[in-house]
């Protein structure tokens, strides 16, 4: 169990993210928002879980980096950005957290934070994070899918940290799919038991918050070569809006139902009313200035 004040954190901004999200579908639905975008519907609870786990040890956002990958928007939320300018850049406006020229796949924050965007080929961003922490010394956390830990780069990475002993959490975010090509097709072997080949510390869980937080906490009480296999779900398109298949499960409604249980209907369905609001609101005046200045 989370104690109480860690609830509240992860739900609140875990909603914030999903509000967000839902209106950027709409947003590209309606061609505001510029293709490709790739929505972190299903997966947007675990930024705040590993949010969570820093802040348990006192850490600021400047105290450790993030490399996220192409599904980003949640990280970029979740540690320091600003929703607005996240709104713009999916939007192609030059007032964009990257000026409009990093798109859906390539948000950064380094104003508030040490989150550094993707660069677009898939996984390149383990070997970069490697190297930024071995250099730095600073706690990193990198986020990569299960496609990405396919990569000949991904897995020299990976050996490369266990011998430097480089402060790295390795996140997989691991849905199961490569576009719509299931893990079972594609490779007979598991990233966690490669990385255990190498020496590194590493579990395979299911997406609770718990258990992100609980995992990720004992990285930053001993940051050292690690890897987390987190088995989630994508509940919309690769990239797009629609929906390939009802998901297996919904951990959003989850911890929605368990916030409830914990704190009462009126305070969760409050904080609903209060966050969507807010987050449509704020659309409404992205699509306002982007009709203005179109």
């Amino acid at each position: 169990m989370l104690e109480s004040n860690v609830l509240k954190n992860i739900f609140n901004q875990t909603v914030i993210n999903h509000y967000f999200e839902l209106e950027v579908a709409k947003a590209l639905d309606s061609k505001l928002a510029r293709p490709p975008i790739y929505l972190s519907i299903g997966t947007e609870h675990i930024p705040p879980s590993i949010l969570a786990a820093f802040r348990s040890a006192n850490f600021s956002f400047k105290d450790y980096a993030i490399f996220p990958q192409h599904r980003c928007h949640s990280y970029y939320l979740t540690f320091g950005g600003d929703p607005t300018s996240l709104a713009l850049e999916l939007c192609g406006s030059i007032k964009g957290c990257n000026k409009g020229m990093g798109g859906s796949a390539s948000v950064s924050n380094t104003k508030t934070a040490n989150l550094f965007g993707h660069s677009g080929l898939l996984g390149d961003q383990v070997p970069i994070s490697v190297g930024y922490a071995h250099a730095s010394q600073m706690p990193t956390v990198v986020i990569m899918g299960d496609a990405a830990a396919e990569e000949d780069y991904v897995l020299g990475a990976l050996g490369f940290a266990a011998t430097k002993n480089v402060p790295i959490l390795f996140l997989c975010e691991d849905n199961n799919l490569s576009i719509l090509t299931e893990k079972k097709i594609r490779r007979s072997w598991n990233i966690v038991n490669v990385a255990l080949g190498f020496g590194i510390d590493s579990i395979e869980i299911h997406d609770q918050p718990s258990e992100i937080y609980k995992q990720v906490l004992e990285f930053v009480q001993n940051p050292k070569p690690t890897l987390i296999n987190i088995l989630c779900q994508r509940h919309r398109w690769h990239a797009g809006s629609g929906i390939d298949n009802e998901p297996k499960w919904n951990t959003y409604e989850e911890l929605v139902k368990t916030v409830k249980s914990e704190f009462g209907h009126k305070f969760v369905n409050e904080t609903l009313v209060d966050i969507n609001s807010t987050i449509t609101t704020l659309w409404k005046s992205i699509a306002h200035e982007c009709s203005r200045n179109n």
